[in-house]
């Protein structure tokens, strides 16, 4: 019989580390809340317009428990202090987290509508400073969510919070099996919320071939992302209190963060709430899905339609940084390009001969390069720099540095700054994952991700 005596004390020490660990997550996903929430409403105005000074700071203590921390925001002067408590409990972060955080802000600039006033220097490896358009918080506050609070009618998964890291798990199981996991899921993720919304509707199946995965575009999606899916709902659903109430649409939005967070890059809050839809067309994917051969133009029209920016549009194509393309959609710039070597111009002539070699032509359909010849496997600024080389794979990655300054402009604060393009691409992808949601009685929540429920 052990001493509890000597026992007892040990596990305290772990249940302590346990809640610190959480805290300190806790902190970091509810400072992102925050200054998003603050960021919106510097950029909207929605703030006291009668301040006799054009810049704000904001002093925000975050208290968990008993413990109290103060973060101060960069190249500001104080104006206002905003205290945030909240309790801690054994609880997964996402839910434990409001939906709905407020901070009084003021505007940092006085923004003109083409905001050439506006800029942010950074530092070349060479130790020279450039100038960039646009603050890095506030260039894509005017883009960030309208509301910290969820569209009309979507809940927290509520009382199933604790069991939420069963699906975390299995997404990790999956992606030590495969790396593909990450950038496969990733894509699932994007190809499901731009055709009919977040409803998990790429995950149906049809015993004709009619559905939206049988669509030509969406073949070259890997198997992968669709078993992680359906790994990560079965974990869920493996807890009794959780059996089916959990929708697939959910599993997919967590699993896309999981994967991001295991590749290195940010953890953030998922919203809760989505329903999956009840139908599911070959049809309804033509003229959804950007191409790779698309130019900026035509990718600023189609972000526009879902109510994406030109920065959420850059923020996204950054998930590329973890992708992978089979040769035939870029074949093109390589070898038929209307030029004297059949090489786009705008592509780095090396990369194009390097791409030669991986790609010959006339290579089997099924053969698979990096997008990211550099870290292909961690989610980072790579990619922006990469373009900045001319390294983008396709038309539409090297289009976004090619064809207009001002997403030239955010391709460069990105490749100098990680956290800013950490902080974009969170903000992008939580718009994202609001695409068309399905609640009420407009979905369900599926017991079968490939088969819609018997009425």
């Amino acid at each position: 019989m052990p001493n509890l005596q000597s026992v007892f004390p040990g596990i305290l020490i772990r249940q302590y580390m346990s809640v610190y660990k959480k805290n300190l997550k806790l902190r970091e996903l509810l400072k992102v809340k925050v200054h998003m929430e603050a960021d919106r409403k510097a950029r909207s105005g929605e703030t006291n317009n009668n301040m006799p000074t054009s810049h704000f700071e904001e002093r925000i203590t975050y208290r968990v428990g008993n413990k109290a921390y103060v973060d101060r925001r960069e190249q500001v002067r104080l104006i206002k202090e905003f205290k945030v408590t909240i309790s801690l409990r054994y609880a997964d972060l996402v839910s434990v987290l409001p939906t709905r955080v407020k901070v009084l802000a003021w505007p940092m600039h006085q923004f003109k509508k083409n905001h050439t006033s506006s800029a942010i220097l950074s530092k070349n490896e060479n130790g020279t400073m450039n100038s960039h358009p646009i603050p890095a918080r506030l260039s894509y506050a005017e883009d960030a969510l309208r509301t910290m609070s969820l569209p009309e009618g979507m809940k927290d998964v509520l009382g199933m919070s604790n069991h939420l890291g069963y699906g975390r798990f299995a997404v990790k199981q999956k992606f030590q099996q495969t790396f593909v996991t990450a950038p496969a899921t990733l894509r699932l993720f994007f190809h499901d919320c731009f055709v009919r919304g977040c409803d998990a509707s790429v995950m149906l199946a049809s015993w004709n071939n009619t559905a939206e995965k049988d669509n030509p575009d969406n073949l070259s999606l890997a198997g992968d992302g669709f078993d992680t899916v359906i790994k990560a709902k079965a974990a869920v659903d493996s807890v009794p209190e959780c059996r089916n109430k959990v929708s697939c649409a959910d599993i997919l939005a967590m699993a896309t963060r999981d994967v991001i967070t295991l590749t290195g890059g940010p953890f953030y809050a998922v919203e809760l709430g989505r329903l999956d839809g009840r139908m599911s067309t070959k049809a309804s994917v033509r003229h959804h899905l950007p191409g790779p051969d698309f130019k900026l133009g035509k990718l600023k029209a189609m972000f526009a339609s879902h109510g994406l920016s030109l920065t959420d549009l850059v923020a996204l194509s950054g998930a590329h940084t973890i992708g992978f393309s089979h040769c035939s959609r870029f074949a093109r710039r390589i070898y038929k390009f209307k030029s004297k070597t059949g090489i786009d111009p705008t592509l780095d002539q090396a990369y194009a001969r390097q791409l030669r070699q991986m790609c010959p032509e006339n290579v089997d359909s099924r053969m698979a390069i990096e997008m990211d010849s550099a870290t292909p496997r961690t989610f980072d600024n790579l990619y922006y720099k990469n373009l900045q080389q001319g390294k983008g794979l396709f038309t539409s990655d090297q289009s976004l540095f090619t064809d207009d300054a001002m997403s030239r402009n955010i391709v460069n604060m990105f490749a100098s700054n990680n956290t800013a393009f950490e902080e974009a691409f969170v903000i992008a992808i939580t718009k994202l994952g609001r695409l068309r949601v399905r609640t009420g009685k407009h979905g369900e929540i599926r017991h079968d991700c490939a088969v819609v429920n018997k009425i």
